[in-house]
């Protein structure tokens, strides 16, 4: 990664973790991995990439020092949290993550943001979000977002939940392909994806 001056003033940190965990029976942003908790995992690793100001989506019931928003409507999915989220950073920009995908590696998110700054450099599109592509799937909740898509995504969920992609065909968006192993793509919804997770434990 490139790291510059300007990240603690470009970029904020989102971390999803407003679910309701019904398949999981528990909150996953305090199961552990490594001893360590999920929602710590995800502070780490935006810390280490230089971001200052990390918000938390939900009530994470953990002092991590990061501010934890509620939705402003409730009910609303993952699109409820960007939406609190991106309209409280102070920043023009936040990566974005959720708390249930732990091992996915540092690297992912230090080259998404790589590519954000090239885009941005490059002067060719207006504030795009920038997505996490690999294999035959697009992540819709790993990347970085523009702030001022909040207004629009308030416009779009005021009334009823929608899908994060009926958002993201309503703004210009970009996916960025970075090949992982598949073991570290999982996400944590049900007892059995935790145990998957539990038996690759200091690997």
């Amino acid at each position: 990664m490139t790291m510059n001056s300007n990240i603690k003033t470009k970029y904020s940190g989102i971390i999803l973790a407003g679910g309701k965990s019904s398949r999981m029976g528990d909150n996953k942003a305090l199961l552990k991995w490594n001893g360590v908790s999920f929602l710590r995992h995800a502070v780490f690793k935006i810390k280490q990439l230089g971001i200052k100001e990390i918000i938390v989506s939900g009530k994470a019931d953990e002092e991590c020092g990061v501010h934890c928003v509620r939705d402003v409507y409730h009910d609303r999915g993952p699109l409820g949290g960007l939406h609190a989220c991106l309209g409280k950073i102070k920043t023009p920009y936040a990566l974005v993550m959720p708390v249930d995908a732990p091992n996915i590696p540092l690297f992912v998110f230090e080259e998404l943001i790589d590519y954000h700054q090239k885009l941005l450099a490059e002067d060719k599109l207006h504030n795009p979000v920038v997505l996490w592509e690999h294999g035959n799937r697009i992540e819709p909740l790993i990347g970085i977002y523009p702030a001022e898509m909040a207004d629009q995504i308030g416009k779009l969920i005021s009334d009823r939940p929608a899908p994060v992609f009926r958002m993201l065909d309503r703004w210009e968006n970009v996916c960025y392909r970075i090949e992982i192993r598949d073991d570290m793509i999982v996400n944590i919804n049900t007892r059995d994806n935790y145990r998957e997770l539990k038996a690759m434990e200091n690997e």
